[in-house]
């Protein structure tokens, strides 16, 4: 302020404010109590969605630069309007960046969005069974294969590009006509061999409507399995052939907790077993070139938790996880 008598005596002068700006914009004593702008608006939304800032000053104007992405590639437009309108009849991934001008500069903060039914082409198709085989499919990715030897439950969960997920979204679910020509639906598919035939073709859904396109996951009917045991510090795997009829009866032993006792055949071997921790670290990695039909890998000074295997027998790979208690 002015140290004379008038008008600027009360008032900040243009500069004084850019310099009170520059200072607390610096200090880091001072700028954890600044209140942090935030845009505001929808994560999901159906058609269209509104956005604004939770604060803008009569001295700070905003930009807005949107990228859109969808199965028909992406495109990115800017608007100058204090509030942002987008809309959009087909499944669209939105990264928004609202540029703030002031006097002391310019500032950006940025949030993602989807709008309309789930697709591959905004989001993953995370899957796994109850026998601790899974993946993850989109558009340009199909994941991991899903073999069959038995019946088997299958949890499907689609994860959007902005953080959405089926959890969340309101009435979201999952169908599928099987390769038997049943209609599966549900977050939890249970399928048998016969389902699995041909590939899965899932289409997922949620209060906006249906996706048109489909999630695939490929799948294999096999007549052998991987037997993964954990006992007094040790990690055993072990190859077990079986027909449907033998699964069947391995299952219903299972849930009856009784004792099962099998022999590996001579004709599948195990090439490969590789161990992950959940960050994707490799803890044990080793190969069997003329295979072997069981592996003891010492797991005694392993840390309890979750890990992932990965076992090949040469031409096929198999993804199972472990519990260490």
């Amino acid at each position: 302020m002015g140290f004379y008598n008038g008008y600027y005596r009360h008032k900040f002068s243009a500069e004084q404010i850019a310099k009170m700006r520059s200072i607390i914009s610096q200090r880091e004593e001072v700028s954890p109590t600044i209140h942090q702008k935030q845009i505001i608006g929808p994560k999901h939304f159906s058609n269209s969605g509104t956005y604004s800032l939770s604060v803008l000053n009569a001295d700070e104007s905003v930009r807005w630069e949107v990228t859109a992405y969808s199965e028909n590639g992406s495109t990115k437009t800017t608007y100058t309007t204090s509030t942002l309108t987008l809309s959009s009849t087909q499944p669209t991934y939105y990264s928004i960046v609202a540029s703030i001008t002031s006097p002391a500069g310019t500032k950006s903060v940025t949030t993602h969005a989807t709008c309309n039914e789930p697709s591959p082409y905004i989001g993953s198709l995370y899957w796994e069974t109850n026998q601790g085989q899974y993946s993850i499919t989109d558009a340009t990715n199909y994941g991991g294969t899903l073999y069959v030897s038995g019946n088997i439950n299958l949890s499907l969960e689609y994860r959007d590009k902005a953080g959405n997920t089926s959890d969340a979204l309101p009435g979201a679910d999952f169908m599928c006509t099987t390769a038997s020509n049943r209609l599966v639906r549900g977050k939890t598919f249970s399928l048998t061999p016969a389902d699995c035939e041909r590939d899965l073709y899932i289409r997922a859904k949620d209060a906006c409507g249906t996706a048109e396109s489909f999630f695939v996951i490929p799948c294999q009917v096999t007549n052998y399995y991987y037997d993964v045991n954990v006992a007094l510090g040790e990690v055993a795997i072990g190859v077990v052939k079986t027909d449907n009829a033998e699964v069947n009866a391995i299952l219903t032993a299972q849930k009856a907790k009784q004792a099962v006792v099998f022999n590996a055949a001579t004709d599948v071997k195990i090439k490969s077993v590789v161990v992950y921790t959940e960050n994707r670290q490799v803890l044990y990695s080793k190969e069997y070139a003329m295979g072997v039909s069981e592996i003891k890998i010492d797991a005694v000074s392993w840390a309890s938790g979750v890990y992932h295997l990965s076992i090949s027998n040469g031409t096929e790979v198999r993804h199972q996880k472990i519990m260490i208690p």
